[in-house]
């Protein structure tokens, strides 16, 4: 009797395990039909996980029947092809791991290592060659991933494909968590009081070029509480902020363009870890100077705003460009756009070596009347802002001017969409969000050196 009821106890146990499990997965799944069925959004697809940098949405998408994880888009873009693009490195791995070829090809000519390289991303062109990325296809312009090295200077990358063993810059490369292994077998009572220990607790995002001079430095969080994060840099400490398992460091203070090594201290009540990394900062001047010359006249009647910081051209009136609630375009913003885009791409394609994307973000407040919880409130805006930025997207394309219909193919090849929800709220001078100015569309310019 008694084993009987052991049995029983664990039978009800294991299968209450399962179920917490279960429902995980049902809970995602019933989100994105429940998505689906506002209407916002009709197709969560691999390419918006891979986009958007969304390693849940993937997970969850990789464990579909019949989902073809090499099928190109319209634009021959693989997911793989637009994780190397964004430089979303965990994305890019699972995609790898998954089966995706390193070496497609899109409709451009360009291979995944082709893009890296060419914006200088170090750790994602190095997962690509070391999982066999072939470095001799050519671009349209004739450049190889070696070339595109060499331009940005990238040692490590050049390294690499100057060697007759690329696999000798691959090997030891799951050595990351040896020291978690270490210090779990400390008998932390053991310590003496106050000392603390060398132990994995944090990684910093990677940062190559940022076009931003006063930059959000990210890293996640390694499954350690978090008491205390600092970054420091030519002498200046800036504080940190934790929030579920990423941390973030706001440096307040102007960066000229160049290049910086920071160090990250995150602390808990045994353990310290110290991090540092390399980026460099680059605001092309120029083309803020001629995109500020062209629009000067025109910024306080669309009530615009220019970032010189980040080349941010912003519109602040969301009620101008889209009805409360709504999806579709407003006359008056088509009017606007009509004028704007034109004369917009006309400034750019000026710079299009130094271009390497042209963002569409839609941003949207942390409001959402219907929703009931922040977690809803959140997702209904990145549904409402994502669609919003498709929507804008399409209308630039089907604008009928020269300069639009000339430039098409660049259009489609540097111009996404993106769908940012409440990520970057407008705070007022009190530290409260400002709900309406947060409600906007912004056209953000990302670069890379000559």
């Amino acid at each position: 009797m008694k084993l009987f009821a052991t049995i029983f106890i664990v039978g009800v146990f294991l299968s209450g395990c399962m179920n917490v499990e279960k429902n995980k997965q049902l809970t995602l799944k019933d989100n994105l039909l429940k998505t689906n069925e506002l209407g916002v959004l009709k197709e969560m697809s691999i390419y918006d996980a891979a986009r958007i940098n969304d390693i849940e949405l993937l997970n969850f998408l990789l464990l579909q029947d019949k989902l073809d994880i090499n099928k190109k888009d319209r634009y021959g873009y693989t997911p793989l092809h637009l994780a190397a693009r964004f430089n979303h490195l965990e994305i890019a791995n699972i995609l790898i791991e998954n089966g995706a070829l390193v070496n497609s090809v899109d409709k451009f000519g360009d291979t995944a290592l082709l893009d890296s390289t060419r914006n200088a991303y170090t750790q994602m062109s190095k997962l690509l060659l070391c999982n066999k990325a072939k470095s001799d296809i050519k671009d349209k312009y004739g450049f190889k991933a070696f070339d595109y090295a060499l331009k940005t200077n990238d040692q490590l990358i050049i390294k690499m494909l100057e060697s007759e063993n690329i696999n000798i810059f691959c090997e030891n490369k799951d050595k990351a968590n040896d020291v978690d292994k270490n210090i779990n077998d400390i008998d932390t009572a053991s310590l003496i009081e106050n000392l603390q220990v060398e132990k994995n607790l944090i990684k910093i995002d990677e940062y190559y070029i940022i076009n931003d001079s006063t930059p959000k430095i990210c890293g996640k969080i390694l499954g350690n509480q978090i008491d205390e994060i600092n970054l420091y840099l030519n002498g200046m400490e800036f504080k940190g902020k934790v929030k579920n398992d990423t941390w973030c460091v706001n440096i307040d203070k102007y960066l000229k363009n160049g290049d910086y090594k920071i160090k990250v201290v995150a602390k808990n009540e045994n353990f310290i870890d110290e991090k540092s990394s390399t980026f460099s900062i680059h605001i092309l001047n120029s083309l803020y100077d001629a995109l500020y010359e062209e629009f000067e006249g025109d910024l306080k009647n669309w009530n615009a705003q220019l970032d010189k910081q980040t080349l941010t051209f912003r519109f602040l009136n969301p009620q101008a460009m889209f009805s409360y609630g709504s999806l579709e375009l407003n006359e008056k913003y088509k009017a606007i756009l009509e004028s704007f885009i034109p004369r917009y791409i006309k400034t750019l394609y000026e710079y299009k070596d130094q271009i390497v994307n042209v963002l569409i973000q839609g941003h949207t407040s942390s409001e959402y009347s219907s929703a009931k919880s922040e977690e809803e409130k959140f997702e209904k805006n990145m549904q409402l802002s994502k669609k919003r930025a498709q929507n804008v997207y399409s209308f630039i394309k089907s604008i009928n001017d020269k300069r639009v219909k000339d430039n098409m193919i660049w259009i489609e090849k540097n111009f996404f969409p993106e769908g940012k929800s409440s990520l970057e709220t407008i705070k007022n001078k009190d530290g409260l969000e400002n709900l309406e100015l947060s409600r906007r569309v912004e056209f953000k310019i990302q670069t890379v050196p000559k």
